[in-house]
């Protein structure tokens, strides 16, 4: 899993990363690696797990959550190759559109230390949603629900009309989620956040 906190203005004495209970208890009792953390002025990163790969390179993190099914196929080499590495490279040298050819069941986040953005990059099939939402202060991404709804500042009032839909049919047809504040990735979709504004 992973899990992003951006501030949308720095953090003039220090950035002090807020503690998680949901990642403590599930480092405790599930995963057998201990939570890696990165941090700036201006966001909070933590990955966690075997199926969540992390990278820094000089003007961006890249997180890998799941995997690429076809990283042959799109480098055209037979041996084996480090997935956070060849997309590290995709990034730098086409942007976005180095993910175009991707499949597989992932989630790619993405944190500019330039400009400050978070961009998220869904698989084809949406097989691993990120969940997201906004505050005051702070723009929120997590492979898993509970983080986000654990923050300081998140509402938690519920979405009636999600809750409607669900028990009507048994189906979530928007990327809503039955709290009305948090929203999911859908499928083949690329997310931006930039100074405060998210969007799908």
């Amino acid at each position: 899993m992973f899990y992003i906190s951006l501030r949308h203005e720095p953090n003039l004495t220090k950035h002090c990363p807020q503690p998680l209970s949901y990642i403590d208890n599930y480092y405790t009792t599930k995963a057998p690696h201990h939570p890696n953390e990165w941090h700036d002025d201006r966001v909070q990163i933590f990955t966690l797990g075997p199926d969540t790969l992390f990278v820094e390179k000089s003007n961006f993190v890249l997180i890998l959550n799941g995997y690429i099914s076809n990283l042959r196929e799109i480098t055209g080499s037979n041996q084996v190759l480090s997935e956070l590495e060849v997309l590290a490279e995709r990034y730098a040298t086409q942007g976005l559109n180095g993910f175009k050819e991707c499949r597989g069941s992932f989630s790619i986040a993405l944190y500019n230390k330039i400009s400050h953005d978070v961009c998220i990059v869904s698989d084809f099939y949406g097989f691993r949603p990120t969940f997201y939402s906004q505050t005051d202060n702070f723009s929120l991404f997590c492979s898993r629900h509970q983080p986000i709804s654990e923050h300081r500042e998140f509402n938690k009032e519920l979405s009636d009309q999600t809750i409607f839909d669900y028990l009507l049919v048994g189906l979530n047809f928007r990327n809503e989620t039955f709290f009305k504040f948090l929203k999911m990735t859908s499928a083949k979709s690329v997310l931006h956040s930039h100074k405060g504004d998210i969007q799908e």
